[in-house]
C-alpha cells in the first residue's frame, strides 16, 4: 500500500502498470527473455554466434561475431523476423538490424616480472651468438642485437 496525502491509501499495484508504460519495462523485459531464448528463436548455431542487442523504435537490432556471420543472417532475415514475431508478438518488432559485436581489446602482454633474478648466458652461449651476429654489418645492428638477445636469456 503507498499513502497518498497521509489520507488516502492507493494499492502499490495501481501504480504500477502506469509507471512500467511510461518507462518501457516491459519492452525491455521482452528483448531480455528473447536474449534468454536466443537458441530456440534464431537456431543454436546463430545463438552462438549473435545475440538481441536492443530495440529501437519496433527494430531489434542483433549483435553478431562478425561480418561473414552477419552476411549469413541477413540472408536469413525473413525467416529470424518471423519467428522473433512469433516468440514476442507484444514487441511489434518491423525489422531487424545487424551490428558488430566489440571485439575485446587484447590484454597487454606484461613486462618479463623484475624481481627475478637475471641469468646472464654461459660465456660458451655468449661467444655462439656473437659468431651469428657478426654476419650483421652495422655496429649499430650488431650491438643492438646482442642486447636484446642477452635480455631475452637472461630473463627466459
Amino acid at each position: 500500500m503507498v499513502f497518498e496525502n497521509k489520507t488516502k491509501v492507493v494499492p502499490v499495484a495501481s501504480q504500477l502498470q502506469p509507471l512500467f508504460q511510461k518507462k518501457n519495462w516491459h519492452a525491455l523485459w521482452q528483448v531480455y527473455t528473447l536474449s534468454k531464448n536466443w537458441a530456440k528463436v534464431a537456431g543454436s548455431k546463430a545463438a552462438q554466434r549473435s545475440k538481441p542487442a536492443y530495440m529501437r523504435k519496433n527494430v531489434l537490432w542483433i549483435q553478431v561475431r562478425d561480418s561473414v556471420w552477419m552476411q549469413h543472417l541477413h540472408s536469413m532475415k525473413p525467416q529470424i523476423l518471423d519467428q522473433v514475431r512469433r516468440f514476442a508478438p507484444e514487441l511489434e518488432v518491423t525489422d531487424i538490424r545487424w551490428l558488430l559485436r566489440p571485439t575485446r581489446p587484447e590484454t597487454p602482454q606484461q613486462p618479463p616480472d623484475r624481481r627475478h633474478k637475471a641469468r646472464p648466458p654461459t660465456p660458451e652461449k655468449e661467444k655462439d651468438f656473437a659468431r651469428i651476429a657478426a654476419t650483421v654489418e652495422d655496429e649499430e645492428c650488431r650491438a643492438a642485437l646482442r642486447r636484446l638477445w642477452r635480455t631475452f636469456q637472461e630473463y627466459r
